[in-house]
């Protein structure tokens, strides 16, 4: 009975030890070399076509830059310009565009996107270009093929309240997924603009004021519904995973009631940065 057990003993002893060795030689397989690991990880800069932010500024994955101001004060045409430079591809038919090559996903809270605004801006800068190099105009057709390639590039989402904007945030993982898997050339994500996260400021605060209904049994099987204030805490998750996750940049604007500088907005201050514990960037204009 003892030689028996001790037997069973050992045999067992030797199959976790052969267990252990393999295991042992799965983990010290090579995942990846050293220069795999940089070109994965290592990303350049966004640039946004604003001179006085690109002087200041390098928005590199999970950045969130707040532009601040009042009414009128070309907050959203900053938006536009940083999209058209991301959209842009870097060279097209010999002529260096200077562009990202890089998705864009808008959410156009205000409902002020103008596309006929972002196609002026694409064909002044694909002017622009042209003339910086010498070269002679662009048809006609070169300009269309831009349009083409940029415009596949963008993706434009329309709310018309937090709720809308957080149900656009959790639907919006598989076109981020899509549009990488779209575009072989290595097409992603870089950059998401928010126009403004200020919109419904004030249809928030009335909610947030509103007197509950009465004790009544909740629907949908007892869960209760979302108060203002979960929203806002879930809009903030949702764009931290985001960031996180498809590493990109995030551009917002918020309306003051004056040109002073004003104190970063609740979710942009609740955000940060996705990589770290540091508050948003913030820019006056």
């Amino acid at each position: 009975m003892k030689k028996a057990s001790f037997g069973a003993v050992k045999h067992s002893a030797e199959s976790s030890s052969s267990i252990k060795g393999e295991d042992l030689l799965e983990f010290l397989k090579r995942d990846e070399s050293a220069a795999e690991l940089i070109g994965r990880t290592f990303i350049e800069p966004l640039r946004t076509g604003v001179a006085f932010i690109d002087r200041h500024l390098s928005l590199r994955p999970g950045h969130v830059l707040e532009i601040c101001g009042p009414s009128g004060s070309a907050k959203s045409e900053l938006l536009l310009q940083a999209a058209v430079t991301c959209l842009l591809p870097h060279t097209h038919g010999g002529v260096s565009y200077g562009g990202s090559e890089g998705g864009v996903v808008l959410f156009d809270l205000d409902g002020k996107f103008e596309m006929l605004r972002l196609m002026q801006i694409l064909e002044w800068r694909m002017s622009e270009a042209q003339a910086a190099q010498q070269q002679q105009q662009p048809t006609r057709l070169q300009i269309n093929e831009v349009y083409e390639q940029s415009l596949q590039r963008l993706r434009v989402v329309r709310c018309s309240s937090s709720f809308q904007f957080l149900a656009a945030l959790k639907g919006i993982r598989p076109v981020l997924k899509a549009m990488k898997e779209e575009h072989a050339g290595g097409c992603r994500a870089r950059l998401l603009l928010v126009d403004s996260i200020s919109a419904f400021y004030w249809i928030d605060r009335a909610a947030r004021t509103a007197p509950l209904p009465t004790a009544t049994p909740f629907p949908n099987n007892g869960v209760a519904p979302l108060s203002v204030q979960s929203v806002h805490a879930s809009i903030v998750v949702h764009l931290r995973e985001i960031l996180r996750s498809y590493r990109c940049s995030l551009l917002v604007t918020k309306g003051v009631t004056s040109s002073s500088t004003a104190p970063p907005h609740p979710l942009m201050s609740s955000t940060g940065d996705a990589s770290s514990s540091q508050h948003p960037h913030h820019a006056s204009s």
